[in-house]
């Protein structure tokens, strides 16, 4: 009968240790990825585990410890109606904290309107540097790891001047995303 006392006090016991321990509060992240669009630049494969190192190497740092996160991957490839789906079901549906953008700005731009009235942060990366995203009257809940393309316009302008150059040639590769069609028409300016 002693040996049963023990084994009930011993579960107590340990019921009550695990619930003086603190619940760290979970940020839920929502990934707009995609999987078959310019698949060795931004595709989910390949730049996916980026999220999983850095949140690592913060964490080493002795930043975001105290928080758990929860990382949910939805498909958009980078087409607008799969877009606003995905932003509609984080949004709405999935309680999403903070969204990792689709890496395209046709995409992003329905996400992160979209994030504007559910007052939802979206991150910027991959493929969306176009200088409309600087506009924080227009995307005010977008933040971006990319420098946008009107930025480097003014670097090429500043090198023009520096070495008194007169035509400067940008070599792109055009893609099924439009990427450098956005950047040009800024260094054009």
């Amino acid at each position: 009968m002693i040996f049963i006392d023990l084994i009930i006090a011993s579960f107590l016991f340990q019921t009550i240790q695990t619930q003086n321990v603190a619940i760290k509060p979970k940020i839920k992240v929502g990934i707009c990825a995609v999987q078959d669009i310019e698949t060795d630049m931004i595709g989910f494969a390949q730049a996916g585990g980026a999220v999983a190192i850095s949140l690592k190497k913060l964490q080493e740092r002795g930043y975001l410890n105290d928080f758990d996160f929860e990382f949910v991957v939805e498909y958009t490839e980078c087409d607008r109606g799969n877009s606003a789906r995905v932003g509609l079901l984080f949004m709405r549906n999935s309680d999403i904290d903070v969204i990792i953008g689709p890496p395209c700005p046709s995409a992003i731009s329905i996400v992160t309107s979209m994030a504007t009235i559910f007052n939802k942060l979206v991150l910027g990366w991959g493929f969306v540097s176009d200088s409309e995203f600087s506009d924080m009257s227009r995307y005010p809940n977008l933040a971006s790891i990319m420098t946008n393309s009107l930025t480097l316009g003014y670097a090429v302008s500043a090198i023009l001047e520096k070495f008194s150059w007169e035509k400067v040639a940008l070599l792109y590769m055009p893609s099924e995303l439009k990427f450098c069609e956005g950047v040009i028409a800024d260094v054009e300016l």
